[in-house]
């Protein structure tokens, strides 16, 4: 069963003026032009800086090499979600510029977006797995987590990871429908 999406774009603002929209249109701007590219500079830099201490360091165990990947992972999801939130920036100067930066970031990065997603999931899951074993059994832990077994496990996090998505790429059919919109007399 495939949806249809149908993507409009006009060049004619909707303009409602009430105190819910305000409060509403107050709250997005708070999240979508100041906590949201915040969190996404943060999470680029802390990731960039997480990268070149881990290698610069030298480590060559397992854990490091399941932190490193997270961090990877970590930091091209934030690029990600920065740029699907890049069209709330450009909305404040082109309406319609913003409609069509927004509809290619949904149809082309909205799965790469939800794969990344469950490859940092299986990532903290497998990190949290490692140190409950590292805790519970810690003379075992460095004959568990083989460096060989731990690179198994990374590359079935991302096969799971774009499997599990699969359903999603089979969702969506988007048709690109040219509207001409005529401005009010």
């Amino acid at each position: 069963m495939n949806i249809t999406v149908v993507l409009y774009v006009t060049t004619e603002p909707v303009v409602v003026y009430d105190e819910y929209y305000m409060t509403i249109n107050s709250a997005r701007f708070a999240i979508n032009f100041v906590l949201t590219p915040i969190f996404c500079i943060f999470g680029v830099v802390g990731n960039v800086l997480n990268i070149i201490v881990l290698r610069s360091c030298g480590y060559k165990d397992s854990n490091v090499l399941l932190l490193e990947s997270l961090t990877l992972a970590d930091l091209l999801l934030s690029v990600v979600h920065s740029f699907i939130h890049l069209h709330y920036i450009v909305e404040c100067f082109d309406f319609v510029v913003a409609s069509l930066v927004g509809t290619f970031s949904f149809i082309y990065l909205f799965v790469p977006y939800q794969v990344l997603l469950c490859v940092v999931e299986c990532h903290l899951a497998g990190v949290a797995f490692e140190r409950v074993i590292a805790v519970y059994f810690p003379f075992h832990v460095a004959r568990l987590f083989l460096k060989s077994r731990v690179l198994i496990y990374i590359c079935i996090m991302y096969v799971f990871s774009i499997i599990v998505n699969i359903p999603t790429l089979l969702v969506f059919e988007p048709q690109w429908v040219n509207v001409t919109a005529s401005w009010p007399s």
